[in-house]
């Protein structure tokens, strides 16, 4: 039986898919280095548990970076955006002798994607929207399910 191209492709290279999953790289540009097929490359994230695990682990990490970014960015807030040194002649050290501070502002968008994902109703439905009728028309719907429900013993 003749290799398939996982082992020739894929598998020697499974650090360097590491590296490119905790770079950022998306599944296209993975796609194009190992020089196999769109579907192939799913069909061995399926089948190879070491793949599997090689991106999950890497994308879950980026996405832990990204909700501190994220939420960073919310809060706004102070930080160093200049520091100057200088020459201690007596010491030879590089001595801190300037810093400059600079102020953030909050970012309104990242508040609101941080509400619309984390501030919800009992009942699990976001209270945040661009479309307030439409959060409305979402909870109606769900009142008349229960009805539906509670009327067909379910």
């Amino acid at each position: 039986m003749a290799n398939s191209k996982y082992d020739t492709h894929v598998k020697p290279r499974l650090n360097e898919i590491k590296q490119w999953v905790e770079d950022g790289a998306t599944d296209t540009e993975i796609i194009k280095a190992l020089e196999v097929s769109r579907p192939a490359f799913y069909k061995y994230i399926k089948q190879h548990e070491e793949l599997d695990q090689i991106i999950k682990e890497g994308r879950t990490a980026k996405v832990k970076e990204l909700k501190a970014v994220l939420f960073k960015k919310a809060l706004g807030g102070q930080r160093v955006s200049k520091e100057e040194y200088e020459l201690n002649k007596s010491t030879g050290e590089m001595v801190l002798v300037k810093q400059i501070i600079a102020n953030d502002p909050a970012n309104l968008t990242a508040i609101m994607i941080l509400l619309k994902h984390w501030d919800k109703n009992e009942d699990g439905t976001c209270k945040w929207s661009n479309e307030p009728a439409a959060i409305e028309i979402k909870q109606k719907e769900l009142e008349l399910k229960r009805e539906i429900a509670e009327e067909n013993n379910w």
